[in-house]
């Protein structure tokens, strides 16, 4: 089946008439916002220690990321993530026809907003509350400033990767060589042949680059 026929057959089967990618959006900036927010006002004046718990977060959400698309999204044996993943976000946008054509194409493009909510809670559960018992209140603030800035960043990048590029957001990314690069990287993770071998970060590739699956042309 051609691109245009799966487009076609998504729109058709799984957009419902009440979608809105406009709330779509608007809901994930503002529970990711919120959480950012709410973990500063904890967070205080930051230390340095903060910056480091920052940085250390953004290296885990990195490998966690990597781990979720490379042994999760594209596990055949994960048949309801493999579905929405790969029949569904790969036969959308293949390496040839990236961009969405029509604002309804965010519901295969974004994270839905229960998603965002859903994954925050994960990290609360497996790394903010350990933080937490560990090394108090404060620094825990600092890393859920971390996942929550992760998450909006992973979002963002993804939308802009299958954007118009005629769209102002676009035109500001584009700007920088980092995020074309970025960009492309994804391109050709989408390339179906070889999408099960390479590309799998979806933010920085770091993951990528030390586990040797960065793709080298």
């Amino acid at each position: 089946m051609s691109t245009a026929s799966m487009r076609s057959r998504y729109r058709l089967d799984k957009i419902g008439a009440g979608y809105d990618g406009v709330r779509n959006v608007a809901g994930n900036v503002a529970v990711c916002a919120l959480l950012i927010l709410a973990s500063a006002v904890v967070m205080g004046r930051p230390a340095w220690t903060d910056g480091a718990l920052l940085v250390l977060t953004t290296l885990l959400f990195n490998a966690v990321e990597y781990m979720f698309h490379r042994w999760l999204s594209h596990n055949k044996a994960r048949r309801k993530t493999y579905r929405r993943h790969v029949t569904e976000h790969h036969g959308f946008f293949d390496h040839e026809t990236m961009t969405s054509e029509h604002l309804a194409d965010l519901h295969v493009t974004i994270l839905p907003t229960r998603s965002i909510v859903e994954y925050y809670v994960l990290f609360l559960a497996f790394y903010l509350a350990p933080c937490a018992w560990l090394l108090g209140l404060k620094s825990a603030a600092a890393a859920s400033l971390g996942v929550a800035a992760n998450i909006l960043l992973l979002d963002v990048l993804h939308y802009y990767y299958h954007m118009d590029e005629r769209l102002l957001l676009a035109r500001v990314l584009g700007r920088f060589g980092y995020c074309r690069a970025l960009k492309e990287h994804h391109r050709i993770h989408h390339d179906r042949k070889i999408m099960t071998k390479c590309n799998f970060n979806i933010t920085h590739p770091w993951c990528d680059i030390l586990l040797g699956t960065r793709y080298k042309g």
